[in-house]
Protein backbone atom coordinates (compact mmCIF):
# COMPACT_ATOMS: atom_id res chain seq x y z
CA UNK A 1 0.00 0.00 0.00
CA UNK A 2 1.25 3.41 -1.08
CA UNK A 3 1.26 5.87 1.21
CA UNK A 4 -1.46 7.91 -0.28
CA UNK A 5 -3.52 5.31 -0.61
CA UNK A 6 -3.34 4.58 3.38
CA UNK A 7 -3.43 8.53 3.97
CA UNK A 8 -6.38 8.11 2.28
CA UNK A 9 -7.60 5.57 3.84
CA UNK A 10 -6.99 7.62 7.51
CA UNK A 11 -8.95 10.65 5.94
CA UNK A 12 -11.87 8.85 4.88
CA UNK A 13 -11.92 6.75 8.26
CA UNK A 14 -11.86 9.93 10.20
CA UNK A 15 -14.96 11.61 8.17
CA UNK A 16 -13.23 14.92 8.10
CA UNK A 17 -13.01 16.83 4.94
CA UNK A 18 -9.01 18.35 3.33
CA UNK A 19 -10.03 21.96 4.83
CA UNK A 20 -10.78 20.54 8.54
CA UNK A 21 -7.64 18.08 8.31
CA UNK A 22 -5.53 21.66 7.24
CA UNK A 23 -7.14 23.80 9.20
CA UNK A 24 -6.22 21.26 12.24
CA UNK A 25 -3.00 20.95 11.23
CA UNK A 26 -1.67 23.93 9.59
CA UNK A 27 -1.27 22.73 6.20
CA UNK A 28 -3.35 23.56 2.61
CA UNK A 29 -5.58 21.05 1.35
CA UNK A 30 -4.53 21.73 -1.73
CA UNK A 31 -0.99 20.03 -0.48
CA UNK A 32 -3.72 17.25 1.14
CA UNK A 33 -4.89 16.83 -2.48
CA UNK A 34 -1.45 16.79 -4.13
CA UNK A 35 -0.32 13.99 -1.42
CA UNK A 36 -3.30 12.06 -2.14
CA UNK A 37 -2.17 12.24 -5.77
CA UNK A 38 1.15 11.10 -5.40
CA UNK A 39 3.41 14.01 -4.79
CA UNK A 40 6.12 13.09 -1.93
CA UNK A 41 4.90 14.40 1.38
CA UNK A 42 7.68 15.85 3.09
CA UNK A 43 8.25 16.20 6.83
CA UNK A 44 6.40 19.23 7.75
CA UNK A 45 3.71 18.12 5.61
CA UNK A 46 3.75 14.85 8.15
CA UNK A 47 3.27 16.18 10.91
CA UNK A 48 0.76 18.54 9.90
CA UNK A 49 -1.77 16.14 8.57
CA UNK A 50 -0.59 14.02 12.03
CA UNK A 51 -1.42 16.35 13.89
CA UNK A 52 -5.07 17.28 11.62
CA UNK A 53 -6.10 13.80 11.83
CA UNK A 54 -5.32 12.87 15.55
CA UNK A 55 -2.03 10.49 14.96
CA UNK A 56 1.04 9.86 16.19
CA UNK A 57 3.77 12.21 14.10
CA UNK A 58 6.16 9.21 14.33
CA UNK A 59 4.16 6.85 12.49
CA UNK A 60 3.04 8.75 9.30
CA UNK A 61 6.75 9.55 9.26
CA UNK A 62 7.28 5.94 8.95
CA UNK A 63 4.63 5.78 6.82
CA UNK A 64 5.52 7.85 4.55
CA UNK A 65 9.34 6.55 4.58
CA UNK A 66 10.82 9.43 6.07
CA UNK A 67 12.00 7.40 8.90
CA UNK A 68 12.92 3.81 9.04
CA UNK A 69 10.60 1.34 9.86
CA UNK A 70 10.76 -0.14 13.34
CA UNK A 71 10.63 -3.88 13.86
CA UNK A 72 7.58 -5.92 13.49
CA UNK A 73 7.45 -6.98 17.51
CA UNK A 74 7.87 -3.27 18.22
CA UNK A 75 5.44 -1.74 15.56
CA UNK A 76 3.06 -4.62 17.49
CA UNK A 77 3.44 -3.42 20.89
CA UNK A 78 2.62 0.08 20.05
CA UNK A 79 -0.66 -0.80 18.00
CA UNK A 80 -1.55 -2.65 21.30
CA UNK A 81 -0.78 0.11 23.54
CA UNK A 82 -2.58 2.83 20.78
CA UNK A 83 -5.44 0.30 21.08
CA UNK A 84 -5.37 0.26 24.88
CA UNK A 85 -5.42 3.90 25.05
CA UNK A 86 -8.53 4.50 22.71
CA UNK A 87 -10.59 2.01 24.95
CA UNK A 88 -13.34 3.36 27.60
CA UNK A 89 -12.24 2.20 30.68
CA UNK A 90 -14.81 -0.81 30.98
CA UNK A 91 -13.04 -2.12 28.12
CA UNK A 92 -9.67 -1.53 29.03
CA UNK A 93 -10.11 -3.05 32.12
CA UNK A 94 -10.95 -6.10 29.89
CA UNK A 95 -8.46 -5.97 28.00
CA UNK A 96 -6.11 -5.65 30.46
CA UNK A 97 -7.65 -9.13 32.36
CA UNK A 98 -7.13 -10.88 29.27
CA UNK A 99 -3.35 -9.71 28.88
CA UNK A 100 -2.66 -10.21 32.59
CA UNK A 101 -4.06 -14.21 32.01
CA UNK A 102 -1.70 -14.46 28.52
CA UNK A 103 1.19 -13.08 30.87
CA UNK A 104 0.02 -15.63 33.80
CA UNK A 105 -0.07 -18.71 30.77
CA UNK A 106 3.08 -17.71 29.39
CA UNK A 107 4.95 -17.88 33.21
CA UNK A 108 2.76 -21.18 33.97
CA UNK A 109 1.13 -20.13 36.99
CA UNK A 110 -1.94 -21.79 37.33
CA UNK A 111 -4.84 -19.22 36.93
CA UNK A 112 -6.93 -18.48 40.05
CA UNK A 113 -10.15 -17.19 38.07
CA UNK A 114 -10.46 -20.18 35.76
CA UNK A 115 -9.08 -22.86 37.84
CA UNK A 116 -7.05 -24.31 35.07
CA UNK A 117 -3.43 -25.57 35.39
CA UNK A 118 -1.98 -24.02 32.49
CA UNK A 119 1.75 -25.42 32.75
CA UNK A 120 2.16 -28.40 30.41
CA UNK A 121 2.65 -31.86 32.41
CA UNK A 122 6.28 -32.28 32.99
CA UNK A 123 6.11 -35.86 31.13
CA UNK A 124 5.12 -34.40 27.83
CA UNK A 125 6.83 -33.23 25.07
CA UNK A 126 4.71 -31.82 22.90
CA UNK A 127 5.71 -29.08 20.03
CA UNK A 128 6.88 -26.13 20.57
CA UNK A 129 5.22 -22.79 18.89
CA UNK A 130 6.08 -19.49 18.69
CA UNK A 131 9.36 -17.35 19.03
CA UNK A 132 12.28 -17.42 20.94
CA UNK A 133 12.45 -16.73 24.76
CA UNK A 134 12.83 -14.21 27.49
CA UNK A 135 14.19 -14.73 30.30
CA UNK A 136 11.90 -16.46 33.28
CA UNK A 137 9.22 -17.23 29.85
CA UNK A 138 8.11 -20.69 28.95
CA UNK A 139 7.28 -21.88 25.46
CA UNK A 140 3.73 -22.01 23.70
CA UNK A 141 2.49 -25.79 23.01
CA UNK A 142 0.37 -26.80 20.48
CA UNK A 143 -1.22 -29.10 23.52
CA UNK A 144 -1.44 -25.50 25.26
CA UNK A 145 -4.20 -23.94 22.64
CA UNK A 146 -7.25 -26.01 24.03
CA UNK A 147 -6.15 -24.25 27.60
CA UNK A 148 -5.49 -20.89 26.59
CA UNK A 149 -9.24 -20.91 25.08
CA UNK A 150 -10.82 -21.98 28.31
CA UNK A 151 -8.64 -18.97 29.94
CA UNK A 152 -9.55 -16.37 27.62
CA UNK A 153 -12.90 -17.61 27.29
CA UNK A 154 -13.83 -17.53 31.11
CA UNK A 155 -12.30 -13.98 31.61
CA UNK A 156 -14.12 -12.87 28.62
CA UNK A 157 -17.56 -14.38 30.04
CA UNK A 158 -16.72 -12.97 32.94
CA UNK A 159 -16.06 -9.15 32.03
CA UNK A 160 -19.38 -9.71 30.00
CA UNK A 161 -21.35 -10.75 33.04
CA UNK A 162 -21.08 -7.15 34.15
CA UNK A 163 -21.55 -5.34 31.08
CA UNK A 164 -24.87 -3.53 30.16
CA UNK A 165 -26.67 -5.77 27.27
CA UNK A 166 -26.13 -3.32 24.47
CA UNK A 167 -22.32 -3.56 25.39
CA UNK A 168 -22.46 -7.39 25.48
CA UNK A 169 -24.25 -6.91 22.00
CA UNK A 170 -21.43 -4.68 20.96
CA UNK A 171 -18.82 -6.85 21.91
CA UNK A 172 -20.08 -9.72 19.97
CA UNK A 173 -20.81 -7.89 16.96
CA UNK A 174 -16.96 -6.99 16.99
CA UNK A 175 -15.93 -10.35 17.32
CA UNK A 176 -18.15 -11.50 14.41
CA UNK A 177 -17.00 -8.94 12.21
CA UNK A 178 -13.20 -10.25 13.38
CA UNK A 179 -13.83 -13.96 12.78
CA UNK A 180 -15.52 -12.99 9.42
CA UNK A 181 -12.53 -11.45 8.51
CA UNK A 182 -10.24 -14.00 9.48
CA UNK A 183 -12.86 -16.74 7.84
CA UNK A 184 -12.48 -14.70 4.67
CA UNK A 185 -8.52 -14.85 5.03
CA UNK A 186 -8.95 -18.39 5.54
CA UNK A 187 -7.70 -18.54 8.78
CA UNK A 188 -7.97 -21.15 11.21
CA UNK A 189 -8.28 -19.29 14.37
CA UNK A 190 -11.97 -19.06 15.82
CA UNK A 191 -13.61 -16.72 17.43
CA UNK A 192 -16.25 -17.68 20.14
CA UNK A 193 -19.72 -16.93 18.85
CA UNK A 194 -22.72 -15.57 20.97
CA UNK A 195 -24.98 -17.82 22.64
Amino acid sequence: MTFSEWLLGKIEESGLSYSEIGRRGHISHARISQVISGESPGADFCIGVAKGLGLSPEDVLRRAGILPSLPPEVEEQQEAIRIIRRLDPTFRDAAMSMLRGLDQYRAGIRSTATGYDLAPAADTQPQKRGATLRENERPVYDDDIPALRRLLASILVSILEHLPPDDVTTVYDTMKRYRDQRDSRGAAESVPRQP
